[in-house]
């Protein structure tokens, strides 16, 4: 049998797909543990809550401790980031309908909806490339369940650390595996 060149490669190019997909994992987070949220290539940034109930809540900074995020299972098939147990104020996401692909990611006062649930909003997948044994993950892509789109850094183009704006803060954006939408979630020491 003779195979030509370009069907080697397509072959190849599908198989190469196949096995980056196989190599990552669904994390599973602890009830009661709290996760801080840093990103994967430069790990001196992490999310931290900005208390703005209402805007948009969570700033990417280096200069201040990361805020410890409790992930609660929505019902959804992911988890919700509150600040504390009693799920007071909570992370949702909002696409932005003047800007295609790119949407923010704001704090509400209180979780649940008038009927006692939580909202698909407030839904967030994890898919990382190692997942650890006590919950939390490495270089995790975190997507928006409403959106679809991936958890993203405030610019895709940091330039730090020539200084920190306090409105820089964590929006959602299409998802397309880069550095800046790779993320990792550890349990708070």
């Amino acid at each position: 049998m003779v195979f030509r060149p370009s069907f080697l490669a397509a072959a190849a190019a599908l198989f190469a797909v196949g096995a980056l997909a196989q190599d990552t994992c669904t994390p599973t987070f602890t009830s009661g543990t709290t996760y801080n949220v840093s990103m994967t290539e430069l790990p001196s940034f992490v999310w931290v809550n900005n208390g703005t109930i209402g805007s948009l809540g969570v700033n990417l900074r280096t200069t201040v401790p990361a805020t410890p995020w409790y992930l609660s299972p929505t019902g959804f098939g992911g988890y919700v980031f509150s600040l504390d147990t009693e799920m007071s104020s909570c992370l949702y996401a909002y696409d932005n309908a003047h800007y295609p692909g790119v949407g923010g990611i704001y704090s509400s006062l209180g979780c649940y909806d008038a009927t006692g649930e939580l909202d698909l909003d407030e839904d967030f997948t994890f898919s990382c490339v190692e997942c650890y044994a006590g919950g939390g993950g490495y270089n995790c892509e975190i997507t928006s369940s409403l959106s679809k789109q991936c958890v993203n850094t405030p610019d895709n183009e940091l330039h730090y650390p020539s200084g920190e704006d306090e409105l820089d803060q964590i929006k959602t954006a299409t998802c397309s595996s880069t550095w800046y939408q790779r993320w990792d979630v550890n349990a708070s020491s």
